[in-house]
């Protein structure tokens, strides 16, 4: 299921290649994890976006930019004529833009993403092209940077360790830095006496960056110097190893240190649930304004990530749903760091259209340098009476129409916040009949099972359960679907998920009927 972050229509001028370019370029900083594909994915847009505005005569451009359950998606739609990038290169048009570009700019696209498609115009609609990328799969075992300069070393350690966890390795300090800003390092194994930069003199650098300071460390040298071993305590490192080191002593050191720094962490993230965690949980009416709602979850255990929020008015109710990327203790306090701020917003506004909620808080995450410093996603929804329901979302996924026909995602969606100022975001109003539901979410839902072939099945499973939980009341279906999750999900799960089901109050009698 395609979920949108980002949406800007530019005039096809040369400064909107450039400011497409910035505005997509916080979008994947947000939401690509993998570092190596963003400079893939921002060099595509800007050959693509030059190419169309030197070459062509369009007038407008369109940028899109998404996530699914498989990777990355862009697409660029442009109202000039056509032209092929995926065509054989005897095309006289494909021809120009190749020696115009020097030979670079359609082989590079092909080159820098995973799958390339183009759609030129007709009547119903402009050029399109389409550019996805495939997300790595994630490995479950720690990452361990192994720092030595003599290469045999490195092999015997990586023969040592690869069972048990993913080995990266830098033959110097200067490299180890690079691949520590890079990935996701949870132990660093390094040796001392290396030139240029050192073990001790990484230990340095590290310690005076707080995104790498508290990464374990443990050194591994030959020499039995004493003021060696003191400077190397001093700097904080976890454990010192004398080399030849034997494998069991290896994995044992490495295991303790990593079980203690979970420990740690653990302790920590208790001490930030015990006073932030009840502000979080999620709750909701049971009834309101012609309304029933039921609202379940899980977390990871680790921090989190998901917060609900409602304001009741006279005659609608307002609720925001929310997901803060990250699984540690920080997002946890960036939820709740957010969520006062959303909820002062709420509270704040004069009337309860979603799609100025969202607009306003797009513009204080754009602004704001604690808000900017993380990135989330949000639904909003107002609840009218008669069955009437108005959603704006700003990079979430679609809220979910459960009918007798089957489940099918809502056409809403817009930019994460905070990529802009002033975004606009588009509402859509839908009136529920008799038998109809609603289900709000988080990507956590379907994003918990452990493998690509068991999240396919966990959403599979998970509409079919709220199709065939029509005739049952919407706490029972509830609980039904989060037994299923429960069952086929990782336990604890992955990530955050949090589900809400909404009906209109009258729907459950006739809904038993209907599906009968």
């Amino acid at each position: 299921m395609n979920q949108p972050l980002l949406e800007v229509h530019r005039p096809a001028q040369l400064s909107s290649v450039g400011e497409l370019r910035q505005l997509l370029q916080r979008a994947i900083q947000a939401a690509v994890t993998e570092q190596k594909k963003h400079s893939n994915i921002l060099l595509c847009l800007s050959e693509a976006a030059s190419n169309v505005v030197i070459h062509g005569d369009a007038n407008q451009l369109t940028l899109r930019f998404g996530r699914n359950h498989t990777g990355w998606w862009l697409t660029l739609d442009d109202d000039g004529s056509p032209w092929q990038p995926n065509t054989p290169p005897n095309n006289d048009l494909l021809e120009r833009f190749s020696l115009d570009e020097n030979g670079r700019g359609i082989a590079l696209m092909s080159a820098q993403s995973d799958e390339l498609n183009y759609r030129p115009r007709n009547q119903q609609h402009g050029n399109q092209l389409t550019l996805k990328w495939r997300a790595t799969p994630t490995e479950s075992r720690p990452t361990i940077l192994v720092v030595e300069d003599d290469p045999s070393l490195r092999r015997l350690y990586r023969a040592y360790l690869s069972d048990s966890f993913q080995i990266i390795e830098a033959e110097s300090g200067q490299q180890a830095l690079e691949r520590i800003a890079q990935e996701n390092i949870e132990l660093i194994l390094s040796d001392i006496h290396m030139p240029d930069m050192n073990g001790l003199g990484l230990r340095t650098q590290l310690e005076q960056q707080p995104q790498s300071r508290l990464i374990p460390f443990v050194f591994l040298t030959a020499s039995s110097n004493q003021q060696t071993q003191q400077r190397a305590s001093e700097l904080g490192i976890d454990d010192y190893l004398l080399k030849p080191v034997e494998k069991k002593k290896l994995l044992q050191t490495i295991q303790r240190v990593l079980s203690r720094n979970q420990q740690i962490s653990r302790q920590l993230t208790e001490r930030i649930d015990q006073r932030i965690s009840a502000s979080l949980a999620p709750k909701l009416p049971n009834q309101a304004h012609g309304w029933q709602l039921a609202v379940a979850h899980r977390n990871t255990g680790v921090g989190g990530g998901d917060f609900l929020l409602y304001k009741q008015y006279d005659e609608q109710l307002l609720l925001t749903l929310s997901d803060i990327m990250g699984h540690d203790d920080s997002a946890k306090f960036f939820s709740y760091a957010y969520a006062g701020y959303l909820r002062g917003l709420m509270h704040s506004m004069q009337n309860n259209a979603p799609e100025q909620l969202l607009t306003a808080l797009s513009d204080s995450a754009f602004e704001d340098d604690l808000l900017s410093q993380i990135t989330l996603t949000c639904c909003c929804a107002t609840l009218s009476q008669g069955g009437e329901i108005t959603f704006a979302s700003a990079g979430h996924p679609a809220p979910l129409f459960i009918s007798a026909e089957g489940v099918e995602p809502l056409p809403v969606g817009g930019m994460m916040p905070g990529l802009m100022p002033a975004a606009h975001y588009q509402p859509l109003t839908k009136k529920l009949q008799p038998g109809e539901r609603i289900a709000l979410y988080t990507d956590g839902l379907f994003d918990s099972a452990l493998s690509e072939s068991d999240r396919e099945q966990l959403e599979a499973k998970i509409k079919e359960c709220l199709h065939n939980s029509c005739k049952q009341p919407l706490r029972q279906a509830l609980d039904q679907v989060m037994a299923l999750f429960d069952q086929i999900a990782n336990t604890p799960p992955k990530d955050d998920a949090l589900l809400i089901l909404l009906e209109p109050q009258s729907s459950f009698a006739n809904c038993k009927a209907h599906c009968e």
